[in-house]
């Protein structure tokens, strides 16, 4: 049995028989061998999106007290929604309940704050954007000092 990892660019098992397949450019095809139809491959999905650093999206920045309760702040709610937005813009494909690499990399313009803080909101800003639960996410965090250009740059694939 041939594996579609295996396969030649353009080409695709036939669901009926399971021989090689070509498929037109169009994305549908029919086996020579069966005569069956064969249906378009979907894209995978992945999200490559590279956004200003904004210190907003730290979990340390996102609360403040009032009233003896921690609340979220305006600010944390609009930067966000602002991520939220970008992510959707980004994505291709559509997501499956499977694990998913979520690589974040930020570039902070100095030493003070952690970038492991930023995790957290940027996994529920994918969660918002994908609608895929945040356990399935498998991560990978990096982080690098930028004076010049500081950004959060994120990748999510399947």
């Amino acid at each position: 049995m041939t594996r579609l990892a295996e396969l030649p660019k353009g080409h695709a098992l036939c669901p009926a028989c399971q021989s090689r397949a070509y498929r037109e450019s169009t994305g549908v095809g029919v086996c020579a061998k069966c005569r069956g139809s064969i249906a378009p491959i979907e894209p995978p999905f992945k999200i490559s999106c590279v956004v200003p650093f904004d210190k907003r999206l730290s979990k340390n920045a996102q609360k403040t007290p009032f009233k003896g309760r921690m609340i979220l702040t305006a600010d944390a709610r609009s930067s966000s929604t602002a991520l939220v937005e970008s992510l959707r813009r980004c994505i291709t494909g559509r997501p499956r309940k499977v694990k998913t690499l979520v690589s974040i990399r930020v570039m902070k313009p100095d030493h003070r704050m952690d970038a492991v803080n930023f995790v957290d909101v940027v996994c529920d800003c994918i969660q918002k954007a994908s609608g895929l639960n945040d356990r399935f996410y498998s991560l990978a965090v990096d982080w690098e000092i930028d004076k010049s250009n500081p950004r959060i740059e994120i990748e999510v694939g399947q």
